[in-house]
C-alpha cells in the first residue's frame, strides 16, 4: 500500500510552470492586439504595397474587437464541451491563419478578415485562459498567477512593437507565427483543469491533474472540497437566463461589466491602438522610440504588480490606479488644449510623452490587469463559460465603440476632446470601484461565491 504522509504539503512550482507555458498564448494574443500600434503609420505609407486611407485604418482597428462577439458563444460552448486545455490548443489555427492573411494580402479586405479572425481568437483566449489559470491555482498564489496573464499580453505588445517597427509588415507577420507554434509544442503536455474534469464527473483524471499540479500523492482533501463546491454551485439549472437570475452570477456580471467599461472608457484600447499617432502629434524628438518605451514601461509595471496584488488586494489597487489615471488623463487633456489653441508648447513637448508613460504606470498597477484576474474569480463554475461569453461580447462593443469614438472626436474636434471624455468617465469609475467592487484576496472560489450570494459578509 502506498505510504502517504498526513503532513504532506503542496508545492507551488508546478503551478507556475503550467501557467508560464500557457502564457505563451497570451503573449501571442498580445502580439496580435498590439499590431495596429506600429502598423498604422506603415499602412498609411503603403507598407503592404496598396493604398489604405486613414478611415480604413480606423475600421481595421474597430473590426478586431468585434471578433469578440463571435468568440463569445464559441468559447462558452468549447470550454464546457472539450475542456479548457484543448480549446486553448485549438486557438493556434485562427492565430496562424490571421498572420498568413496579412503576409499574403493584396487588398484591404484581407486585412479586415485577418483582424476579425484574430479578434475572435483573442476573445477566446481572454475568456478561457484566465479561467484555466484560476482553476489550477491555489488561493494563496491565485492573484500573482492571475495577474501574470495581463503581463504576458503586454509582453506581446512590446515584442511586436520592437521587431515590427524595424521589419516590413509581411516579414513581421511571418515572424509572429512562431508564437502560437511554440505555445502548442510546450502546452500540449500540461494537465487539464481539475474543476472542468469534476464538472464532467471524470474524478480519476481530476485526481491525476491535482497530483501533477500540487506534486502530492494525497490530494483527496482538495478533491473532496472541489467536488462539494461544484455540487453546491451546480444544483440549479444552467441556462443563459440563470446568469441574470442567479444572485451571485448576476452580481459578478454587473461588477465585471462595470470594470470593463471603466477599463475602456479610461483610454484603454484607444490609447494602445493610437499611441504612435498621439506621440507623433506632440512633435517631440522622442517620438520614434516613445511607443517602445510606452510598452516596456507597461510590461515592467505589470510584472511588478504580481508582487502587490496578493499583498494589498484587488480593490485597494484598483482605487489607487483609477484615481491616478484620472489625474494623468487631465494633464494630457490640458496639454493638447493649449496646443489646439496655438500656445507655444515647444518647451514642454515631451510632457505628453512623459504623461502617457506615467499613464501606463498607474494603469498597470491595477486597472489594466485586475479586471482580467477577477473575471476568472467571480463567476461560479456552473455559469462561468456562458457569463464570460456574454462579458466578451460586451467588451467588444466597448473596445470598438471607444476606438471609433476616439478617432471621431480627435478628427472632428481635436486631440484634447477624447482625453476630457476619458477624464470624466474615469472619475465616475473611482466611485464605482469604491462602492461596488468586492475584495477577493486570499478567498477560495467558493468563499467568493458565498460573498456574492450575500450569505457571508
Amino acid at each position: 500500500m502506498e505510504d502517504i504522509s498526513v503532513n504532506e504539503e503542496s508545492r507551488q512550482w508546478p503551478q507556475f510552470v503550467v501557467v508560464l507555458t500557457s502564457l505563451l498564448l497570451a503573449v501571442s494574443s498580445g502580439v496580435q492586439y498590439g499590431w495596429p500600434s506600429f502598423a498604422t503609420p506603415k499602412l498609411l505609407d503603403k507598407g503592404l504595397q496598396f493604398n489604405i486611407s486613414e478611415e480604413e485604418v480606423s475600421y481595421i482597428i474597430m473590426i478586431h474587437p468585434l471578433g469578440y462577439i463571435l468568440s463569445g458563444p464559441i468559447s462558452a460552448f468549447l470550454q464546457d464541451t472539450i475542456g479548457r486545455k484543448h480549446t486553448l490548443l485549438m486557438l493556434i489555427v485562427p492565430q496562424i491563419s490571421a498572420w498568413l492573411l496579412i503576409a499574403l494580402s493584396t487588398n484591404i479586405r484581407s486585412i479586415y478578415l485577418s483582424r476579425l479572425i484574430s479578434g475572435s481568437s483573442e476573445g477566446c483566449v481572454f475568456a478561457i485562459l484566465p479561467v484555466y489559470i484560476c482553476e489550477i491555482s491555489e488561493p494563496k498564489i491565485r492573484g500573482i498567477l492571475g495577474v501574470s496573464f495581463s503581463t504576458a499580453v503586454v509582453l506581446g505588445f512590446l515584442l511586436i512593437t520592437a521587431y515590427g517597427t524595424y521589419m516590413p509588415l509581411r516579414v513581421s507577420a511571418y515572424v509572429s507565427i512562431s508564437f502560437p507554434l511554440l505555445f502548442f509544442v510546450v502546452f500540449i503536455w500540461m494537465p487539464e483543469s481539475p474543476y472542468y474534469l469534476i464538472l464532467k464527473d471524470n474524478i480519476d483524471d481530476a485526481r491525476s491533474s491535482l497530483k501533477k499540479l500540487r506534486k502530492m500523492k494525497n490530494v483527496e482533501d482538495e478533491l473532496f472540497r472541489i467536488k462539494e463546491d461544484i455540487q453546491r454551485q451546480t444544483g440549479a439549472s444552467n441556462s443563459i437566463k440563470d446568469v441574470f437570475t442567479a444572485r451571485n452570477s448576476r452580481r459578478a456580471l454587473l461588477i465585471l461589466m462595470g470594470l470593463r467599461t471603466l477599463q475602456q472608457f479610461s483610454g484603454g484600447a484607444s490609447v494602445f491602438y493610437y499611441n504612435q499617432v498621439i506621440f507623433k502629434q506632440t512633435g517631440s524628438p522622442l517620438y520614434p522610440i516613445a511607443s517602445m518605451i510606452f510598452f516596456a514601461t507597461l510590461a515592467l509595471v505589470s510584472l511588478s504588480s504580481l508582487f502587490f496584488v496578493d499583498k494589498y488586494g484587488r480593490r485597494f489597487l484598483l482605487l489607487i490606479s483609477t484615481s491616478s489615471t484620472a489625474v494623468v488623463l487631465l494633464i494630457e487633456a490640458l496639454y493638447f488644449t493649449f496646443q489646439y489653441d496655438n500656445f507655444d508648447t515647444t518647451k514642454v513637448q515631451s510632457l505628453p510623452i512623459a504623461g502617457l508613460i506615467l499613464y501606463t504606470i498607474v494603469r498597470g498597477i491595477g486597472l489594466f490587469s485586475i479586471p482580467t484576474l477577477m473575471s476568472g474569480e467571480l463567476f461560479s463554475p456552473r455559469h462561468k463559460a456562458k457569463a464570460i461569453g456574454i462579458l466578451n461580447i460586451y467588451i467588444a462593443i466597448c473596445v470598438s465603440g471607444t476606438s471609433k469614438l476616439f478617432h471621431y472626436l480627435k478628427s472632428g474636434f481635436g486631440m484634447h476632446v477624447p482625453f476630457y471624455f476619458f477624464v470624466f468617465a474615469t472619475s465616475f469609475g473611482v466611485l464605482f470601484v469604491y462602492f461596488c467592487v468586492p475584495e477577493t484576496k486570499g478567498k477560495t472560489l467558493e468563499e467568493i461565491q458565498q460573498k456574492l450570494r450575500g450569505t457571508v459578509d
